[in-house]
């Protein structure tokens, strides 16, 4: 199994941001390469298991002669670090947890194709609309994604990409611009970071920290603030989380929980299970 890159004390991301995630959730030194080619191995096999699971309803599709005649679409909603820049899970806006898969198959999509557009999933409504021949309502028009399928076709088109994260280990909205080969994380109250992609897959080089910045940051924020307001979002996440943790009795309460559960366990409703008293 391989090691997740830039694991190693001294040589992951010591950005703000990353020491709080890893703070919050209690990361230990990543030194140990025995456990973490264990937690490869338990990652792979998780992927393995959706692997196969895809070419069952795959054998299903065939069986039922329906190939000739069926656009499949394939993604993920995030990926999972497994180590990289220290860190677990996804929360973050390193590639290892905003870069998902897309696949597109079926009638008139060129096999083998790789699109080089930058593409996101406000993108899949409308172009699953286009996949099962129907049009957008006029309601629609205002809506930030874009059918794929002109790039599908070989049209593909200059656009930026855009992500943002508030949630579990945030310590406040971090947002993503990426342009290009350039990506932006834009931090609230803390440095934002600069990496080319192109020359630095693995974002080992944060060119804001090493001083190679050369305005780019700021073009790339002025893209950003065209799409939102970065202080004002994360000002209305703050207050949404803040009437939230009221509505579950509080910060004392919550305080001292075992367990705070996002999905309830069989046989528990919503509304007993989402702050479990300790015992």
């Amino acid at each position: 199994m391989p090691l997740p890159v830039r694991y190693r004390p001294g040589d992951r991301s010591e950005h703000p941001a990353a020491r709080h995630l890893r703070d919050i959730d209690g990361y230990h030194e990543m030194t140990d390469e025995r456990m973490l080619r264990r937690v490869a191995a338990a990652y792979f096999g998780l992927i393995t298991h959706l692997d196969e699971q895809i070419g069952a309803v795959m054998k299903v599709v065939e069986e039922l002669g329906l190939l000739a005649n069926t656009r499949i679409v394939y993604t993920s909603d995030h990926g999972e670090l497994f180590g990289w820049q220290g860190m677990f899970g996804k929360k973050s806006l390193y590639e290892g947890s905003v870069g998902v898969p897309l696949l597109i198959a079926g009638p008139d999509v060129p096999a083998n194709r790789v699109v080089r557009q930058l593409v996101s999933h406000v993108d899949l409504f409308p172009t699953v609309v286009e996949c099962v021949g129907a049009a957008l309502a006029a309601s629609d028009n205002d809506l930030p994604g874009v059918s794929l399928f002109p790039a599908v076709n070989g049209n593909e088109s200059q656009r930026p990409a855009f992500a943002e994260y508030h949630a579990q280990g945030s310590k406040a909205g971090q947002f993503m611009l990426r342009d290009g080969h350039l990506k932006l994380i834009y931090h609230i109250g803390m440095p934002a970071q600069l990496f080319d992609l192109a020359a630095d897959p693995h974002e080992a080089h944060d060119l804001v920290e090493e001083g190679r910045d050369e305005g780019r940051v700021k073009a790339l924020e002025a893209t950003l603030r065209r799409i939102c307001d970065p202080e004002e979002v994360d000002r209305r996440a703050k207050a949404d989380q803040r009437k939230m943790a009221d509505f579950w009795g509080g910060p004392d309460k919550l305080r001292g929980a075992e367990q705070i559960l996002f999905t309830p366990p069989p046989g528990v409703s919503s509304a007993d299970a989402w702050a479990i008293p300790k015992q």
